[in-house]
């Protein structure tokens, strides 16, 4: 056996070690691959798993905090509906008053002045007879009202709004409790 024939065979044996480690290399690269590719499909589903949690602790919080929004709305309502009331009860009350019928004459006045001596005076049948002596045009009001006037011109062009509701209803809350309180008989 001759030195190339030595050197053949290392050469032989040295490229089949190394097909071998090529192979064991690539086959371990395939295994780790493999594991990262199921690793990171586990991250994945993990990750997803998580933002459904999250997201569904976020709409349930959501919907808390909604629900609590919407419950203070309601009482504030309810609680406007209540002042509302007694603002009217109120106003009932305060046309039975004599500081009503001065109001009444006073509205009733502004209103003839500005729209004139013709225009046509709406107001309750209950307060005709203060006013009929008068103002001539003085008539049972249609709208229903609790008080006040409601006025229009003789040619229907101009009208004025003076019932106590709308008064009321176009004061702030604050200003028209104020007023109720200075009015509201003892």
């Amino acid at each position: 056996m001759g030195l190339e024939q030595i050197v053949s065979d290392i050469q032989r044996e040295g490229e089949s070690k190394l097909k071998e480690i090529s192979e064991e290399t690539k086959k371990k690269v395939n295994e780790i691959l493999s594991k990262a590719d199921s690793d990171s499909v586990e991250i994945i589903n993990s990750a997803k798993e998580e933002a459904s949690r999250r997201s569904e602790n976020i709409i349930s919080i959501g919907k808390a905090e909604t629900e609590s929004v919407v419950e203070g709305m309601r009482r504030d309502a309810e609680n406007n509906i209540l002042k509302q009331t007694k603002s009217l009860i109120e106003l009932k009350n305060f046309v039975r008053t004599e500081d009503y019928k001065r109001l009444l004459l006073k509205l009733v006045d502004s209103a003839s002045q500005i729209l004139g001596k013709d225009a046509k005076l709406y107001v309750n049948k209950s307060d005709l007879p203060a006013l009929s002596s008068r103002h001539e045009n003085v008539r049972k009001s249609e709208k229903e009202m609790i008080g006040g006037v409601y006025a229009e011109s003789k040619d229907g062009k101009m009208s004025i709004d003076d019932s106590l509701e709308t008064i009321f209803s176009s004061l702030d809350g604050e200003i028209s409790s104020r007023i109720l309180k200075k009015i509201r008989p003892k």
